[in-house]
């Protein structure tokens, strides 16, 4: 019997890793996907985010309550990685501000997640945005807003150096 060849190359063998993982996101920058542009080192590492005239902005979640969701999926034949992102903010004014300020926006977000690690979503084609508030029912139920970006591109979410994000950040 013949060997099954895969037809992309594995690269290096991948030891079974500890199970020291952290689920969340810590922190989001915001920013209009027009003018904004990245540049990657040979391993795919961003190392540099240029702005144009639009602003990031750094917004931080509701603890315990985002979520990033990448899928590999095959649309007409081609391989696409469909980043979906969940955040969740407490409602006031300043929120409500920001929503309506991004609502109609194409926009790229970089995460940094609970073990601080910075990834960039939105890079190719931008993520479009969708937003709920949410007042709740009774007295203890979350009175939020959410906001969901969605959006396709052809390799997953590249890595950023954290000294990327220094400037940018509060």
């Amino acid at each position: 019997m013949a060997d099954i060849v895969i037809g992309c190359n594995v690269f290096e063998n991948i030891p079974l890793q500890c199970k020291t993982g952290i689920g969340g996101i810590k922190n989001c920058w915001i920013s209009s996907y027009s003018g904004f542009s990245i540049t990657e080192n040979a391993t795919n590492i961003v190392t540099g985010i240029t702005t144009g005239t639009t602003t990031l902005y750094e917004i931080t979640p509701a603890r315990t309550s985002s979520s990033i969701v990448e899928d590999q999926a095959i649309d007409n034949t081609n391989t696409v990685f469909k980043q979906t992102i969940t955040l969740v903010f407490v409602d006031d004014s300043t929120m409500r501000n920001f929503v309506a300020s991004i609502a109609k926006s194409i926009v790229v977000v970089v995460i940094e997640d609970r073990k601080g690690q910075y990834k960039i979503y939105g890079t190719e084609n931008g993520l479009q945005v969708a937003t709920t508030q949410n007042s709740g029912t009774v007295e203890s139920d979350k009175n939020s807003w959410t906001i969901k970006l969605e959006g396709s591109e052809a390799y997953n979410a590249p890595i950023v150096s954290a000294s990327v994000m220094v400037p940018f950040s509060i």
